[in-house]
């Protein structure tokens, strides 16, 4: 009698204090259409995108060259890009970045105004103490980008991960919540996040 009685107080403590549902739509209640694609039949708004591979392979000219073509609203290995603004964060070699950038745009793109932006900062996603206020402070970048360029931002780079780790382990917590921040900015903001 005794446990039923200290269940049901810890049962009414908690009766104000339930959980807050998550949304649901009724399927009929649902627009139909199909996202827009940023890259033809590779991904689109508000996807995650991973280049793994080994140190040097080439990942970082890949990621500038892919960046470079979406700001500037041209395929990208033969696909079809839907373009706009892009940010890259450089935090681990901004330097080589920067250097890169400026070389292959020089090359493909000579005389084209692109809206590729570079972020030196390291925005420390997957720290315990600063993920949700960096995930905050990217999100206001790509808004200010937005604002000035009068578009949606369409990409999102962040070269390495393991920079942004902050001080959360890179096959534990710290990618876990680097990852999910990475997703709640694509999914807020529609762009991809690679």
């Amino acid at each position: 009698m005794i446990a039923a009685v200290h269940h049901m107080q810890i049962v009414g403590k908690n009766a104000a204090t339930e959980p807050k549902p998550f949304e649901i739509r009724e399927l009929d209640n649902i627009a139909d259409g199909q996202p827009t694609e940023t890259v033809q039949r590779l991904y689109g708004g508000g996807n995650l995108i991973a280049v793994v591979g080994q140190p040097n392979a080439g990942k970082t000219a890949l990621g500038v060259d892919h960046g470079l073509s979406i700001a500037a609203n041209a395929q990208w290995f033969g696909l079809k890009v839907s373009g706009g603004p892009v940010i890259y964060f450089a935090p681990e070699a901004p330097a080589s970045v920067i250097m890169r950038a400026k070389a292959a745009k020089s090359r493909k793109f000579p005389v084209k105004r692109l809206p590729f932006y570079v972020s030196t900062a390291t925005p420390e996603l997957g720290d315990e103490v600063r993920s949700v206020a960096d995930c905050k402070r990217v999100i206001a970048t790509i808004r200010e980008v937005e604002s000035n360029e009068g578009e949606a931002v369409k990409l999102v780079q962040i070269d390495t991960l393991a920079s942004c780790l902050g001080g959360g382990e890179e096959n534990a917590d710290g990618m876990i919540r680097l990852v999910a921040a990475a997703k709640y900015i694509a999914l807020t903001v529609g762009c991809a996040v690679t």
